[in-house]
């Protein structure tokens, strides 16, 4: 199987807009547009609201899943949707294999590693999804929504700060 990762931007869709229209709009009034479309659309996303995407596509949603901790027969623990909380995981190793490289941190086998527990949220982790039972589009699966960087640490705000406590969003 092939995996390729595409990665628009909004600059990359307006020289695409403006090679296919005759008389295109100034790249700013482009870029303005996307903008507020996206902060509508995360406000309405954050409020619970679902957004039916045209053409096929199916809900827009945010999700959120429980966190399952599954023991195999060897006795291992496998964690299922939990994050590593990279910086107190960086801060163990310096503590626990002091005076080594980065180099030689990557060399180390089985380091331990410390993960995010989501305790404001009841241990649930949230995420952005089209519904692909409803989704008409072939290759439906291959398909994967995120927000940007800036969106998701504002909605990260929003739950610690108990915003999003009154908001029920579906459990996957």
């Amino acid at each position: 199987m092939i995996k390729e990762s595409f990665k628009y931007t909004i600059l990359s869709l307006y020289k695409t807009y403006a090679k296919t229209v005759e008389k295109p709009v100034i790249y700013k009034q482009y870029s303005e547009f996307y903008s507020v479309l996206g902060e509508t659309m995360f406000d309405l996303l954050v409020k619970g609201q679902v957004i039916n995407l045209p053409c096929g596509f199916g809900p827009l949603r945010i999700y959120k899943k429980s966190p399952k901790i599954v023991e195999k027969a060897d006795g291992k623990l496998v964690l299922f949707n939990y994050r590593p909380n990279w910086a107190e995981t960086k801060k163990l190793w310096k503590e626990k294999y002091p005076l080594r490289t980065a180099e030689e941190l990557k060399e180390i086998k089985n380091k331990p590693l410390i993960f995010h527990k989501n305790e404001e949220t009841d241990g649930y982790r949230y995420y952005l999804d089209v519904n692909r039972v409803h989704s008409k589009i072939p290759g439906r699966n291959t398909m994967i929504f995120n927000f940007v960087r800036l969106k998701n640490r504002e909605f990260n705000k929003l739950i610690k700060n108990g915003r999003t406590k009154k908001v029920e969003y579906l459990e996957k």
